[in-house]
């Protein structure tokens, strides 16, 4: 916890996938005051997307987590969308994000709970 989704149906290689997933874990951690150490970060091509009835380049992101400030709530959208712009080459308004503060009864890590 946290976790971020990063789903689009833009292709890049291998190594541009590992910086981008590296880059994202340090904007999570960052600005949601959370070690790096428990940010997951998931990487999903989606053969088929479209955004405006438009298929080419569009991005949807999910960030799951115990407790988000509200500085990092208004923080995350821009600098999320900015990372994937810069990575992807997606215009950053074509680049959704769903934030969910779940509360900690309801994650676990490992065979326990953190709430």
């Amino acid at each position: 916890m946290p976790y971020l989704l990063i789903q689009t149906n833009k292709g890049i290689g291998e190594e541009e996938q590992s910086r981008l997933i590296t880059e994202a874990s340090k904007i999570v951690a960052t600005l949601l005051n959370k070690p790096e150490k428990y940010v997951m970060v998931a990487w999903t091509p989606a053969p088929k997307m479209t955004f405006d009835n438009d298929p080419n380049g569009a991005a949807f992101l999910e960030v799951r987590s115990i407790g988000i400030p509200e500085s990092g709530r208004q923080q995350l959208p821009g600098a999320l969308a900015k990372c994937i712009s810069e990575h992807l080459g997606i215009d950053a308004d074509r680049v959704y994000l769903v934030m969910m503060d779940v509360p900690g009864k309801y994650w676990a890590q490992g065979e326990q709970t953190f709430g």
